[in-house]
């Protein structure tokens, strides 16, 4: 692993990701505020906020995945590429459906937690971020080799 990919992943992954989350715990740190901090971060994500993110990472995969297949149109092996591309739009379509759903129902909802949306959230979340690396790394590998080639014909 590079210096490239790791602050790619830290840029594009876990900043979206993981910087709101990591700094509602902040209000945790001084003892006069944690009576008021209890429950803070699930309040801050049980009504489906974590999609927006992963609607995010679903946009940047995609991205690196048409770099990757500009740079190798020639190449015939695209199964595992285009799977992920097909999985990356079905969570883009799931997200973008469960948070007008969640924006539809907002003033029927329960005031009680639902777990199932917070862990469909985080699952999708996860795994739109995992296909966007697979896809920033492809198109990385695409883009040495595209120069190696580059260099060896002027050569």
């Amino acid at each position: 692993m590079d210096w490239d990919f790791i602050v790619w992943i830290c840029i594009n992954i876990f900043i979206p990701a993981l910087a709101p989350v990591l700094l509602l715990l902040m209000p945790k740190i001084p003892r006069k505020t944690r009576p008021y901090a209890k429950g803070v971060v699930l309040k801050a994500i049980q009504d489906g906020q974590l999609f927006w993110v992963s609607t995010a990472q679903c946009s940047v995969g995609l991205y690196e995945f048409y770099t990757y297949f500009n740079r190798n149109m020639q190449q015939t092996n695209h199964v595992l590429a285009w799977f992920c591309v097909l999985t990356l739009g079905a969570i883009l379509l799931a997200s973008v459906t469960l948070v007008l759903l969640q924006a539809l129902d907002f003033n029927d909802m329960p005031e009680r937690l639902d777990h199932g949306l917070i862990m469909a959230s985080i699952i999708l979340l996860g795994v739109a971020a995992a296909i966007s690396c697979y896809g920033h790394y492809l198109a990385a590998q695409s883009n040495q080799s595209a120069t190696l080639i580059q260099d060896r014909k002027e050569r």
